[in-house]
């Protein structure tokens, strides 16, 4: 049901996200920050259990070109991601990994 409602969702419908509270975000924004939340911490997940985690491609871009954007806020994300670390900018995933302090 919820794939359904988000498929008929125009992209600039404003959503609430119950760790963002008063705040709404277009449907669009809102996946997009699900996206990286859940790759993200794929990866927590995979690395504390001493495994590799690697999303896709397509989801790489999506959790770097967010990384780019958070990172380069001033003050960052606090409560969020941890600071920036230096990016290994040969790898997306590292990259992308470094710019949210993992």
């Amino acid at each position: 049901r919820l794939l359904a409602a988000v498929r008929a969702a125009p992209a600039d419908r404003l959503v609430r996200l119950a760790e963002f509270e008063g705040r709404k975000f277009a449907i669009e924004v809102a996946l997009g920050m699900q996206v990286v939340d859940c790759a993200v911490h794929a990866w927590d997940v995979a690395t504390a259990l001493g495994e590799e985690y690697r999303p896709s491609a397509a989801i790489v871009e999506v959790v770097l070109s967010s990384a780019r954007m958070i990172a380069a806020r001033p003050g960052g994300t606090p409560g969020v991601f941890a600071p920036p670390r230096e990016p290994v900018r040969i790898d997306p995933w590292a990259e992308a990994l470094a710019l949210l302090g993992r």
